[in-house]
């Protein structure tokens, strides 16, 4: 009972830490403020990682990427060429390897994901114990996951989503949650600096969280969102 209980425990308080985590990073590294970034470029060793990740979610994904509208990646194979040459000539090659920002990518990158939020996670569990570690630990599991098996199907229309999910996913692509996330991403996208998370709550609790006004869901619609 006693260990049913803790893993219950760490999985509430795992969730929890996870998003506010992921909300506080990602506007943090993702969405960086011009300060931050040319305190980065003076420290070239402590600010490689901010820099890195900041091109890569906010000038290419946002910025450079998905410019006709929230399901349509690039207008065309050329654009997509021009853009890969680009940035393999760069020395940037990871970024065509995650989709332009829309997966995770390798090992690597996910160490690299989850690394802002290891030392808070780590410090929880140490304070719960072991059986709390478990369930803490599947939270931060997910929020990778989410990145890299969720969002690209944010960016597709409903009935493409529900095309291009795996089987196991196709459940919860038909669900009012994925729907709620994917409404949430695509205000993101349109204000960025709020709804950071893929795993909702820490948004609402730091207040950048926003909801759609009527003419943002007539937009959303017109392009497949339902």
């Amino acid at each position: 009972m006693y260990e049913s209980a803790a893993i219950l425990a760490g999985l509430i308080v795992g969730y929890l830490v996870v998003s506010l985590c992921e909300s506080l990073f990602h506007r943090i590294f993702g969405h960086s403020s011009a300060r931050l970034r040319r305190f980065c470029r003076r420290h070239a060793r402590l600010g490689t990682y901010v820099l890195r990740a900041w091109y890569a979610h906010y000038v290419i994904h946002h910025k450079t990427t998905f410019r006709r509208d929230h399901v349509t990646q690039f207008a065309s194979a050329d654009e997509e060429a021009r853009l890969r040459e680009r940035l393999l000539a760069r020395g940037q090659g990871h970024i065509p390897a995650q989709d332009y920002g829309l997966r995770v990518g390798d090992p690597g990158e996910f160490l690299r994901f989850v690394a802002p939020t290891l030392p808070v996670l780590a410090l929880v569990c140490w304070l719960g114990g072991p059986w709390f570690s478990l369930g803490a630990l599947l939270p931060l599991i997910a929020m990778p996951l989410m990145s890299e098996l969720i969002h690209p199907l944010l960016h597709l229309t409903s009935e493409r989503a529900r095309e291009a999910a795996p089987a196991l996913l196709k459940p919860f692509v038909a669900t009012r949650v994925f729907r709620y996330i994917a409404r949430h991403h695509w205000l993101h996208h349109r204000h960025p600096e709020a709804n950071f998370n893929l795993m909702p709550g820490g948004d609402l609790i730091l207040r950048c969280y926003r909801t759609p006004s009527g003419a943002e869901l007539e937009e959303m619609a017109a392009i497949g969102l339902r």
